[in-house]
């Protein structure tokens, strides 16, 4: 994907709160799923999509995708961050490729979730930089 990627439609945009109400009266009410998605102004697959996900204590799963790329809690996010600025202080500056292959590491260390590449690679995408 390219890097300045802009979204040529909005079938994702709805919110999760209309999305919830199509897929409750789409349960509830065993109306059709196209009639449901025009009442809603909703795209039909994203609406099917979202009723196909698995439910969980009586609510339907949550709208949209799972992110690929590794999550960095906010708090892990700026330890990072911290190292990378105290090394630049002591005049040991990181080079890019120096800190992709830091934040892979740590997501390794801390059990993070992370694209397929990184492991292959054995550092952070270009994009995740």
């Amino acid at each position: 994907m390219p890097r300045n990627y802009k979204r040529k439609t909005t079938r994702v945009d709805t919110p999760p709160d209309v999305m919830e109400r199509a897929a409750r009266k789409f349960v509830d009410e065993k109306k059709s799923l196209r009639d449901v998605a025009k009442d809603f102004e909703v795209n039909f697959m994203t609406l099917q999509r979202y009723c196909k996900k698995p439910r969980t204590e009586g609510k339907i799963a949550s709208v949209g995708y799972t992110s690929p790329r590794a999550d960095f809690t906010k708090k892990q996010e700026d330890l990072l961050v911290a190292y990378i600025l105290k090394a630049a202080k002591i005049y040991h500056g990181l080079i890019p490729s120096d800190i992709r292959s830091l934040a892979y590491d740590y997501a390794k260390v801390n059990e993070i979730k992370c694209p397929d590449f990184w492991p292959a690679n054995e550092c952070a995408g270009v994009d995740w930089f």
